[in-house]
Order: structure tokens, then C-alpha cells, then sequence
């Protein structure tokens, strides 16, 4: 073995950059420290505690006596020497004349260290104040924290005058109180070891691979360097991605483990095939691994989703939406990146192996076709549902964290690849479908004399007052309330398929009455849309309505350009369409989209049936830019600045409607509106936790809807709490506005009195009983139903097509 150092120009800059980049992410190592470890101190002091020294102070200042005075002091242990910040809460604050106190930091010789003023309307026993710019501390040395009622000066020692007194805390003040409570904590920061150990390791291996020449001359010691580079690469990338998710790759069951070293191993396979080098294919294989992780990483800390196979056809919407988040460093992110570079580094320094060099061969072409060979044959069984669910390996897509910790990020992903095509059900066949029609004849089509039917999805629309739990300043939406309450409107619940994000899926149930129970991919227009597709906008065409959609953001978002005209839309209105659209936390507004609403009904001809998706709430509630309302969350209890800036768009959006309603309120024309949001915010988990209903398995997939008409419907009102799944949605409007229906509509309708909510999260009956997705799957209805949907969304209807139609 020969080891020089390079004179590659390119390599000695990469590692100084290497170097620069350890240095510059050095600082990143250190997170905040738990108080218990920093320093956490309490004292409470009663009332009689306090007097009791009273005679003592007037001896050691008589001019106290007619002030008012308040003195605490909390003596405490210095634990870490560089303290970041002081926080000082106390309980109850004491109105005081000058509305001030003074915390003062002494020294064992009671010298001042640090001096600052608390304004007292900014403390309380559950919000104190920061104080920074805090002095560096002996460990093991006493300091004491003095809080004083007036500053110190020449003829004024807060310090001496509790010392003389011989009391820990003095108070002299009009306002009686029982006792007085002082908490006191340290605030500090403390090295990761792990993620500094996997730093330092990379950035090390880095440099000295870049600036070091490692020549093998022995052929079995090359073969054994290159099997144990080769495993080390893939072990390494298989940890970032395992860092990700807050793992490591021991803590994956064994198959699962074993499993996702196969994947790696196919990858790599596959481009030592097509780039005939060894180095080029472990960096590709790792690299990807190491992308497709982060990039699941962020899709759940922003919609509290995980990555799918069909989220990468959906990549520029992700990149339209990305502008509304702050993506930040953390450290699994960090760590992951270095190994990433560590990865690339050692593949292209130690893994010199190519099977083409000048001719070729036949051992050559040998070595790749049988490398293609194998990937080929390996990835085989990663396309077939029954190896996952054999194996115990099935995703679940509605519990992210359990599954991915289960199966580990690449097997869940590439499990999820298997189910995003439904299988064909079992029983299947086209006498089945053939059967099954005959039992819901389709309706005639003809020219329509309903009314003008408006559906709208609103973005991320949430009730969070169902379980009682919420408790706001101001009303969040008042005119959707009043509606409700008085019975001019029916409101009720929806449980779509996603939670967070994923608004297609949820606009695709209620469009084609299919549904995400039989296991849909999250990109359903670029799966399941094809050219002549029935769906509510094509039925109404035939029922001589114009159908036409509108969505005030890129028309490519989720593929919407291409899926939408094969849905039966004649016309799209997009962001691209519309000029001077009224944008807040950069989305349009809810007004915005409804006024392009009316823009389309007032220019349209004959009956209408809109389509509407609203963008204004979508996710990215950081931006402290809704300070249109005063609105603050009273209960439950803490500190919730996403969930409070999506309440006060909620309070915008219940402006809109109200002005669209009141709008059509004034038009001849008899008009239904329908509104419906198409999944829970993004905000924070504890927030969703305190104010979702408990053990509810459907609470997460829960949001409102609304049902108005500017005309008597003749409909129980009075009835609340009316709830479906959005698969149910449409036909359920077809029925209010007295309208014809296909044969799908009907089955819809005859399901939902059996099973009005067929969710991903599992099925719940007419009594209220929920029941499981496998013991749902063979329930007489349900099982029909996939056998229509198979038929409707895989088969593109080619058998009974009339079941999905109108007949002419």
C-alpha cells in the first residue's frame, strides 16, 4: 500500500472548503439545554414571612418606612459558566408606582455583575423575561439575584439592606396578597456529542480521502478494500437517511434493514451497469437515497405528510408552495449532508473499479448485462403488493411516524410505489361490474332546469370548536355561525382522506366520487385522470350545465392543466388567467377567488356549475403578517402563534363567504352553494392535540362544510352535526338541488345511508360503529364498490360505462 499526498489542485480546494464549511456548522452543534441541567431555582415567601423583618429593615433604613418597597433574593449555585440568557418569572406582580423592578446579579463579594429593568405588566408565573447579555459564571460558585423595587445607589444597597434585615425577601407595598412566588431559571447551551461526533468524523474522512493518495497494488487487498468502501458507503447513506427520522439504522427491524440494503444495492447495480464505474454508481445510489429522505423530511415538518412516489410527478407544485416556508438546518440535516459528501468523496477516491475501458469485451458486456440483469430481476418483487404485505411491510400513509419507523424511510417509499396503482380487488370481474350496473340504472340526461350549483373547496378549512376546547378574543367565524345557528344553512362534517396537505386527494373524492379507503396515490391527476373521464363536471354537461373550474395558482399545481380537461372542464381559470388578484402572506385571497367567482357566473350562459379551490390558507403560518385582527387564543393554554395566525385568516375567510353569499342572496336565479375544506392546517401538533376531539380515530381527518341556497330547499335544518366522507359530497348535492343521477351517484347515495364515512382512517356505520379497513373490505356494499371504482379509475370504464353516465 502506497499513501502520498495529492497535488490535484481541485481536490486540496475541496478540502479547504471541507474544512471551512466543519468550522462555519461547528457553532450549529450546540442546542439548548434543559433547565434542570442549566439551573432552576424557586422560592415562595409568604405574606407573614415578609412582615415579620419589617421591624429590622426600619432599623437598618428609617426612611424605608414610608416607601414602597419590594425586595427578593434567590441565592443559587452557578451550574455552567456561560449562561445565554436569565429568565425571571413571579407570581402575583405587585402593582407598583414606578411599574418597574430592578434585577440585580451579585457576586459572592456583592459586587454588581448585571443590572436590568423589568417593566412588571411583561412578568408572570407563566411568561417571564429574558434577560441577555448575562455574565460568565463560575461553576460551583453561590451568586445571588436580587429583585428590587427601586434602582441602587450611593444611599441605597438592595443587598445590604436584606443582609441587615437578615430576610430573603422584604415587601412594603398597598396591594395585600398571601404569598409571592419568584422562579428563576439559567438558560445555557450544550454540545450533541452524537451529531458533533458524526460531524467531526465526516468532515476528517473528507479531508484526508481529498488530500491523500491511497494506492493498492495486491489484487485481494484492492477486492477487500472495495467490498468494505462499498458496504461502508452504503451503511453510511442508509444512517442519514435513519438521521432524518430521528433514528439510526440498528433500531430498524432486521428485514427491514436487510431489505433497504437490497434496494441500495439494486440502485447501485443499475448504474454500475449504465456508467460502467463503480465510484460513479455508489455516489449516485447514495446521493439519491440521501435526496429522496430530505426531501420527506421537510414534506412532513410542512404538512405533517410523508413522501410519496407520486409527490416527485407533483415537484413543481412543491416548488410554487416552497416560498411560503422557512426551511431550516437542523441537525440531522446538517449531519446528513456531510455524510452525503462523505459518501461521494469515498466513492471517487477509493472505489476505482470500471468493467469498460478501451474495446469491447465479451467478459465486458458480460459484467453489464449482468448487472442490469440483477437489477432487473431484484426489482421484481418490489412491484408486487403481496411481497410487502407478506412480509408485514404494508405503508400507512394516515400514521407517517409508525409506518416509516416500522419500515424505515426506503422500504416504506418503495412499498408505497407498489400500492399507488389499486390492485385489482379480489372477486373482480367484468360480469360483476355488469351485475352491479344493472342494479343502479343511470338517469336520462337532458336540458337541465336545476338551479346553478356552486362547489368550493376551501384551503386548509378547520373547525377546531367541536370539542369545546377553543376559546378566542374574538369570534373566528361569526357569519358562518350565524348561518348555521339559525337554520338558513346545513353544516356539517366532512372527513376527507389527508391531514395537512394533499389538497388533490381531497378535491378528487368529491369531483369523481371515488374513493382514497382502496388505496389512491396522493397525485391522482397524474394516475387516474384520462381523456373522456366521467366525473361531476361531465355529467353536468350533460345535463346541459357549463362546468367550469377555477383556482387562482399555477394551473400545473398537481397537475391540474392536464387533469381538469380531461375531468369534463371546458374551461380552467388560473393564476395565469387573472390580473390584479389580491394577495395577503403571498396567496390569493379567499376574496379574490370568489370575486373571480361572480366574474364567471355574471359571463356565463345558461345553468352553471362552478368549481372553486380557495388558496388563501395554505400552510406557512409563521409569517406574522395577519395582523388584521386582534384575535387571541384564550384556551387551551400556551403558546401557539401558527395556530393563531391561521384563526385570524379563518376570520377573512368568513368575511368572503359572507360577502358571496350576500351577493347571490340578491339574484333571481336560484343558486346552492357548497363549501368544504379539504384538510387541517399545519399548525402546531399540541394546539391540534388540546382542541381535536379525543379518541376520535377521525378527528384529524375532519373538516366542516357548509350547504346554502339563495331559495327554500325544504330541508331539516334543525339537523347538526350532519357528517360524510367527500366521496359523498357531490352526489349529495345532486339529491339537495333535486337533480337527475348516473348510476354511481345512486350507489353513492345507497352507501352513504349504510356507511356515511368511508375514509382512509377506516369506515364508521349508520349507528356509529367504526369498523377497520380489513373488516370493512368484505362488507357486501363496499366490496361492490371497489369493483365499480377498479372498473371506473384502472379500466378507464370500458365495461358498463353507462353505470358512470347519463343515458342520451
Amino acid at each position: 500500500m502506497r499513501v502520498k499526498f495529492t497535488h490535484n489542485k481541485f481536490r486540496i480546494v475541496a478540502a479547504a472548503l471541507t474544512c471551512l464549511i466543519f468550522l462555519f456548522q461547528l457553532p450549529q452543534m450546540f442546542f439548548p439545554a434543559e433547565t434542570s441541567k442549566t439551573g432552576e431555582y424557586s422560592s415562595t415567601y409568604t405574606a407573614a414571612e415578609a412582615a415579620s423583618s419589617w421591624e429590622a429593615v426600619l432599623n437598618a433604613q428609617p426612611d424605608a418606612a414610608h416607601e414602597e418597597l419590594l425586595l427578593m433574593e434567590q441565592s443559587f449555585s452557578a451550574l455552567i459558566r456561560r449562561p445565554q440568557t436569565l429568565e425571571i418569572r413571579l407570581r402575583p406582580v405587585c402593582p407598583l408606582e414606578n411599574n418597574e423592578l430592578y434585577a440585580l446579579l451579585y457576586d459572592p463579594r456583592g459586587n454588581i455583575l448585571m443590572q436590568s429593568v423589568l417593566p412588571t405588566d411583561e412578568l408572570s408565573p407563566y411568561t417571564g423575561i429574558q434577560l441577555e447579555d448575562v455574565p460568565h459564571l463560575k461553576p460551583g460558585t453561590e451568586y445571588r439575584l436580587v429583585l428590587s423595587s427601586r434602582a441602587p445607589s450611593e444611599d441605597f444597597s438592595p443587598l445590604a439592606l436584606l443582609d441587615a434585615a437578615g430576610a430573603d425577601c422584604i415587601i412594603h407595598a398597598s396591594t395585600p396578597f398571601d404569598e409571592i412566588s419568584l422562579d428563576f431559571y439559567v438558560h445555557g447551551v450544550q454540545l450533541h456529542r452524537t451529531y458533533f461526533a458524526y460531524l467531526l468524523a465526516c468532515a476528517l474522512g473528507s479531508i484526508l480521502l481529498l488530500l491523500l493518495e491511497v494506492t493498492l497494488k495486491k489484487r485481494a487487498l484492492r477486492i477487500l478494500s472495495y467490498l468494505a468502501v462499498g458496504g461502508a458507503v452504503m451503511l453510511s447513506s442508509l444512517e442519514a437517511v435513519q438521521l432524518l427520522q430521528e433514528a439510526h439504522i440498528y433500531t430498524l427491524p432486521p428485514l427491514s434493514f436487510l431489505l433497504s440494503c437490497f434496494i441500495w444495492g439494486l440502485m447501485c447495480c443499475f448504474f454500475f451497469a449504465v456508467s460502467t464505474r463503480l465510484s460513479f454508481a455508489a455516489a449516485a445510489s447514495s446521493t439519491i437515497v440521501i435526496v429522496l429522505a430530505l426531501a420527506n423530511h421537510y414534506t412532513y415538518l410542512l404538512r405533517h405528510s410523508i413522501l410519496t412516489p407520486a409527490d416527485l410527478l407533483a415537484v413543481g407544485t412543491a416548488i410554487n408552495v416552497l416560498d411560503n416556508y422557512r426551511l431550516e438546518l437542523s441537525f440531522p440535516v446538517i449531519i446528513s449532508l456531510f455524510i452525503l459528501w462523505l459518501d461521494i468523496v469515498s466513492s471517487f477516491t477509493l472505489l476505482r473499479v470500471q468493467y469498460y475501458r478501451r474495446g469491447l469485451s465479451k467478459k465486458r458486456l458480460l459484467a453489464g448485462a449482468l448487472c442490469l440483469f440483477v437489477s432487473f430481476l431484484g426489482v421484481q418483487p418490489l412491484r408486487s403488493r403481496d411481497f410487502f404485505l407478506r412480509n408485514g411491510l404494508e405503508p400507512a400513509m394516515w400514521d407517517p411516524e409508525t409506518t416509516q419507523a416500522c419500515n424505515g424511510f426506503l422500504v416504506n417509499f418503495t412499498a408505497m410505489y407498489s400500492f399507488s396503482r389499486p390492485s385489482e380487488p379480489q372477486g373482480y370481474s367484468t360480469q360483476k361490474v355488469k351485475q352491479i350496473a344493472q342494479q343502479y340504472p343511470s338517469d336520462l340526461s337532458g336540458d337541465a332546469s336545476g338551479p346553478n350549483i356552486i362547489f368550493i373547496m376551501n384551503e386548509s378549512w378547520a373547525d377546531f370548536t367541536r370539542a369545546g376546547q377553543l376559546d378566542t378574543s374574538e369570534p373566528v367565524t361569526p357569519f358562518i355561525d350565524s348561518l348555521a345557528e339559525s337554520g338558513e344553512a346545513v353544516y356539517g362534517n366532512t372527513v376527507v382522506p389527508v391531514v395537512g396537505a394533499g389538497t388533490s386527494c381531497s378535491e378528487f373524492e368529491a369531483l369523481t366520487g371515488a374513493s382514497y379507503f382502496f388505496g389512491l396515490s396522493s397525485n391522482p391527476y397524474g394516475f387516474y385522470t384520462y381523456p373522456g373521464m366521467a366525473s361531476s363536471a361531465e355529467n353536468m354537461k350533460q345535463l346541459g350545465y357549463q362546468s367550469r373550474a377555477q383556482h387562482l395558482m399555477p394551473a400545473a399545481n398537481w397537475d391540474r392543466s392536464s387533469g381538469f380537461p380531461r375531468l369534463g372542464f371546458e374551461d380552467f381559470i388560473s393564476l395565469e388567467d387573472v390580473e390584479d388578484v389580491e394577495i395577503f402572506r403571498g396567496l390569493p385571497t379567499d376574496a379574490a377567488s370568489y370575486k373571480e367567482l361572480v366574474h364567471m357566473f355574471d359571463a356565463g350562459n345558461g345553468p352553471q356549475y362552478l368549481f372553486c379551490i380557495t388558496a388563501q390558507n395554505h400552510g406557512g403560518y409563521d409569517t406574522g403578517l395577519a395582523v388584521n385582527s386582534q384575535l387571541e387564543i384564550l384556551s387551551p393554554a400556551g403558546s401557539y402563534p401558527c395556530a393563531q395566525e391561521y384563526l385570524r385568516l379563518l376570520q377573512k375567510t368568513d368575511a368572503a363567504f359572507a360577502e358571496l353569499v350576500n351577493h347571490f342572496r340578491a339574484q333571481p336565479e336560484p343558486t346552492i352553494i357548497l363549501m368544504f375544506g379539504d384538510h387541517l392546517p399545519a399548525v402546531e401538533e399540541e394546539f391540534l392535540n388540546a382542541t381535536l376531539p379525543e379518541n376520535d380515530i377521525f378527528a384529524l381527518y375532519t373538516t366542516p362544510f357548509i350547504l346554502w341556497a339563495n331559495y327554500d330547499l325544504g330541508l331539516d335544518k334543525s339537523a347538526s352535526e350532519v357528517t360524510m366522507s367527500s366521496n359523498y359530497l357531490f352526489s349529495y348535492l345532486l339529491e339537495t338541488a333535486d337533480l337527475p343521477m348516473t348510476g354511481l351517484q345512486k350507489m353513492l347515495r345507497t352507501l352513504y345511508t349504510e356507511y356515511p364515512v368511508i375514509s382512509v382512517a377506516g369506515v364508521l356505520d349508520r349507528d356509529g360503529n367504526y369498523i377497520n379497513a380489513a373488516a370493512a373490505a368484505d362488507l357486501p356494499l363496499i366490496r361492490d364498490y371497489s369493483y365499480m371504482q377498479y372498473n371506473y379509475l384502472v379500466k378507464h370504464a370500458k365495461t358498463a360505462s353507462e353505470f358512470y353516465q347519463f343515458h342520451q
